[in-house]
């Protein structure tokens, strides 16, 4: 009998140091910096957290944030995260809310500029298998992004992204960038509806050379069909427009087609030809199947000129 209750005493004694250890850890804030201080253990690259208040369990409050690998230096300011801990042992993850200010990512590829988020915002349920809903919001001077909607049994998400000043992010680049879309319709053939534009996009430290272009894509997807069509507007151009389509039995059906008597373009891959003229044809199309494209069409140039200032030598009359 004796024995019988010391091991009844004994159990007891555990599940109740059990019980105390996760109430401590999950709903005091002593907890809460133990489980930080071991997760970054975990973590790639450097961790640092400053003034952390708050509990696992409810809501975690950061006011000061630095993460550092090699090449990726973030830093950030007030992160709140508003979440349901328990919602974890079912299999799921429920953020009410997270927030977070003054995010500044750096890295050490040279043509990228250091990235400045004023905030980010948002919330979040979602299971293993399915997004039972998502709403997420960047804001920056320059820039926005915003992501909503679900995907479950059935997709409802769409989302827009603006980038005012591509220069902002992007060193010897200039332009905007307008982007929206959604994606709906059941999990197993979902359709897709999205528009996107590049406004007056430059990139001369890529090429050497000012380079103004626009380009208006759009992309859509319903159950029997996947397409894009494209407009591709180089300055001072008539556009470039290019289709391509495939359906479910893997057939492609595209088209690619520019007719221009405006070649200044050649000086972006020869810049040291000048005086350039003549009238540029070009119309190809794509047909069979994924596994056995096949590509028919034809190009030409005519009555074509230029000089050449290295050579003295003036090109004319030429047809192609």
């Amino acid at each position: 009998m004796r024995r019988r209750y010391r091991v009844i005493s004994t159990t007891a004694l555990v599940f109740l140091a059990l019980f105390i250890g996760a109430t401590w850890l999950v709903y005091t804030e002593s907890g809460l910096h133990f489980a930080l201080q071991v997760a970054s253990k975990f973590i790639p690259g450097k961790l640092e957290l400053k003034e952390v208040h708050g509990s696992l369990a409810e809501e975690i409050n950061v006011a000061k944030l630095s993460y550092q690998q090699p090449g990726v230096t973030v830093t950030a300011q007030h992160l709140r995260l508003k979440w349901q801990l328990l919602a974890l042992l079912h299999g799921k993850l429920k953020v009410n809310q997270l927030s977070l200010r003054d995010i500044k990512i750096t890295t050490a590829n040279e043509l990228l500029k250091p990235i400045k988020i004023d905030s980010i915002a948002g919330s979040l349920f979602c299971s293993s298998k399915h997004i039972d809903a998502v709403n997420l919001k960047v804001m920056a001077e320059q820039a926005n992004f915003l992501f909503q909607g679900k995907l479950a049994k059935s997709y409802d998400f769409n989302w827009q992204l603006n980038i005012n000043k591509i220069g902002d992010f992007v060193n010897g680049a200039s332009g905007a960038i307008v982007d929206s879309g959604k994606i709906f319709g059941p999990a197993a053939k979902p359709q897709l509806s999205a528009d996107a534009q590049i406004k007056h996009l430059q990139l001369a430290q890529f090429v050497g050379h000012e380079f103004n272009l626009t380009t208006n894509i759009k992309a859509k997807r319903d159950r029997h069909t996947t397409s894009l069509t494209a407009a591709v507007i180089p300055e001072g151009q008539v556009p470039i427009k290019i289709e391509f389509a495939f359906d479910n039995k893997q057939n492609l059906k595209g088209k690619l087609g520019w007719h221009t008597k405006n070649l200044d373009f050649v000086r972006l891959f020869f810049p040291n030809v000048n005086q350039i003229k003549g009238a540029l044809d070009i119309d190809f199309n794509l047909a069979g199947s994924v596994s056995k494209p096949k590509v028919y069409g034809n190009a030409s140039l005519q009555n074509a000129s230029a000089y050449i200032p290295a050579l003295n030598v003036t090109l004319k009359n030429v047809n192609l």
